[in-house]
């Protein structure tokens, strides 16, 4: 019995100290072992490639969240639809203006905004929105650990030049500002002030163009 003990004893204390059960090794590559056992023979999984795919998750949950929003509002405003079909990407104050007074026209109080809540699944709003910000702190904390400068990608930079290694601070910083909008809609839906809810949820729904142009072709690996 003593014998097994100090033989448990050794191997936890050699297995503890082996540098394949570190987070990260010196090449910072995350550590996967390939098994319940101290054998050196691991997989590696380069912080990049991890990075790559929570952003495949992050446009994933972006894509969905945003094709609510966008399906309503291409049904219930020409001007949108006709915006969106376009070969712009940016939407000026003047027409965002408009498309928000077009839609309230009808709209006299919060009750009057029960179709669209329901259409684009306002009820799951908070939920998805506290899962998309918590992949976004995950890239976050990934891209800090790579001394990634998130402000040299511009966003006016014209969307077929970005580099690869643009990509994932570009989608950062516009999944940052379509949550804030989100959030934004969904604080003034809760405060009851109506004439208020379209323009963020315009505001995040614009985005999902821009988006889509960078990551609709690129297969990446969820």
């Amino acid at each position: 019995m003593i014998t097994l003990l100090l033989i448990f004893v050794y191997t936890f204390t050699d297995i503890d100290n082996t540098e394949a059960y570190n987070l990260f090794d010196e090449e910072h590559k995350l550590v996967v072992p390939t098994e319940l056992s101290a054998v050196p023979d691991v997989t590696h999984i380069s912080k990049k490639d991890l990075a790559d795919t929570i952003v495949g998750k992050i446009y994933g949950e972006i894509r969905y969240l945003l094709s609510h929003y966008y399906i309503y509002f291409s049904t219930n405003s020409p001007d949108f639809k006709k915006w969106y079909d376009s070969d712009f990407f940016e939407m000026d104050d003047k027409l965002k203006s408009s498309i928000v007074n077009g839609l309230n026209t009808n709209i006299k109080s919060i009750r009057d905004l029960d179709p669209f809540w329901l259409e684009t699944q306002g009820p799951y709003l908070q939920a998805r929105v506290t899962n998309l910000s918590s992949m976004i702190l995950r890239l976050k904390n990934l891209m800090d650990a790579q001394s990634t400068k998130y402000n040299n990608v511009k966003d006016d930079q014209e969307l077929s030049t970005l580099a690869p290694e643009d990509r994932n601070v570009w989608l950062y910083n516009k999944a940052i500002y379509i949550v804030e909008n989100l959030k934004a809609g969904l604080k003034n839906h809760e405060d009851g002030r109506f004439p208020e809810v379209y323009k963020n949820f315009i505001n995040a729904t614009v985005e999902k163009k821009k988006i889509d142009a960078v990551f609709s072709k690129i297969v990446l690996s969820i």
